[in-house]
């Protein structure tokens, strides 16, 4: 409120930024309030990890992702990690919210060390830029916490169609187009994510 006492105290605010300034020590963090998401570290995480992903879309070249890998990162970003990190901003990030995250998780280490890879670079980046002061994952050992099974472990646990298994498939199958599909990705064990994306010639 304007009164006598507090326009006294705002002269007396001026008079020192007028100093400081002609001093060239003037900062004005020191006088003011800064105002709340104003400051890097007030970013979401999750807004800053969408923006990584789409900079890896845009990127031409290896260090790029093409469509398909972009599709599946997006598709993990909300089913994993939207909804355990949202409204968390860099500032508030700790070891807690990995060490709660990887609690109750059943997926592997190394599906998990994918998931983790669309949020290390934006932690790596905000240390480098001086946002937050180290990396407050780097104490926490992920493989506490996420198994990952052995090949024989993988093997024993695969258990594929036989030849008549797949023919009895095929037979069922009235549409061409989509019966040679099934029947080419069976027969040549392709990747779910590699399938799509072939063409014929």
């Amino acid at each position: 409120p304007p009164t006598p006492n507090n326009i006294k105290a705002a002269n007396r605010k001026l008079e020192q930024i007028r100093l400081e300034i002609q001093m060239g020590t003037f900062d004005p963090e020191n006088h003011f309030e800064q105002p709340q998401g104003n400051h890097p570290a007030d970013q979401l995480l999750t807004d800053l990890v969408k923006d990584y992903m789409k900079r890896k879309h845009q990127l031409k070249g290896k260090k790029g992702w093409v469509e398909t890998t972009y599709s599946e990162r997006i598709k993990q970003f909300h089913l994993h990690i939207e909804p355990s990190f949202k409204g968390i901003t860099l500032g508030e990030l700790s070891a807690k919210h990995l060490r709660e995250w990887l609690q109750d998780k059943e997926f592997s280490l190394s599906y998990g060390s994918v998931l983790l890879s669309l949020v290390n670079p934006v932690i790596k980046q905000a240390v480098s830029d001086g946002i937050i002061p180290r990396n407050p994952w780097e104490g926490v050992a992920v493989s506490d916490y996420l198994y990952q099974s052995t090949t024989q472990e993988r093997k024993e646990r695969i258990n594929p169609l036989d030849e008549e298994e797949i023919h009895r498939l095929l037979s069922v199958i009235d549409k061409p187009g989509l019966k040679n599909y099934v029947q080419f990705m069976l027969f040549s064990g392709l990747r779910l994510q590699e399938g799509p994306v072939l063409r014929w010639d």
